[in-house]
């Protein structure tokens, strides 16, 4: 039988993927993460309309708001993070960033 591993490293490291991905105002859409195992992520909001952030499907008038041009991050995060988000008056555009553990 073998040990558990238990991560004692919390650094972070490179920079694993960046993308942007366009927020509509509909729905509460849910930001997918693409690396496996991520222990940093940034939110930048690129604009025109601020966004509502929460972890599971958000209302219009609750989570987390992040105005345009500002940012987000969570740390440390696991593979099963699944934030959501939703723009306030028209579609905006986000940029995600992941990062790998250093």
């Amino acid at each position: 039988m073998g040990t558990n591993f238990i991560r004692t490293n919390l650094n972070v490291g490179a920079v694993s993927t960046t993308r942007t991905i366009t927020i509509t105002t509909a729905t509460a859409q849910q930001i997918l993460l693409l690396t496996s195992a991520p222990i940093l992520i940034n939110l930048q909001n690129n604009g025109p309309s601020s966004i509502t952030l929460g972890d599971s499907a958000i209302v219009a008038s609750s989570g987390d708001v992040v105005f345009p041009y500002a940012s987000r991050e969570w740390y440390p995060v696991t593979s099963t993070f699944a934030p959501y988000a939703r723009a306030s008056s028209v579609a905006t555009v986000i940029a995600v960033t992941e990062y790998a553990p250093g």
